[in-house]
């Protein structure tokens, strides 16, 4: 079976005035289960925010914690990762609720 991790990812570039810090906030709706997917939320390169074990998978929306960000230019990378574990996928059970696909909503 196919063994291979494939990603897509969403760029945010954006600057936050010098004072004071500021937070990044979002919603999530997850259709996203190990091992089959990860979402995945980068803050200038370094991951602040993931989600690999939804509880509930395709069921309610999710606000995401707090990520502060400190004044400044920021790249904000939200990355979808299907099988980020290179898991021979061919032998996992599936989940009837996953989707493959994780929403983003509500970024502030």
């Amino acid at each position: 079976g196919n063994t291979d991790t494939y990603r897509a990812s969403a760029q945010l570039n954006l600057t936050c005035s010098t004072a004071p810090s500021r937070t990044l906030k979002f919603r999530v709706f997850p259709g996203a289960v190990r091992p089959f997917d990860r979402l995945v939320i980068l803050v200038d390169g370094i991951i602040r925010f993931e989600l690999q074990d939804a509880s509930k998978v395709g069921e309610e929306w999710t606000t995401s914690p707090l990520i502060g960000l400190t004044a400044g230019a920021h790249v904000i990378e939200f990355q979808y990762e299907y099988n980020p574990f290179g898991q021979n996928l061919a032998t996992q059970p599936v989940n009837p609720n996953r989707d493959g696909v994780v929403w983003i909503d509500n970024v502030e």
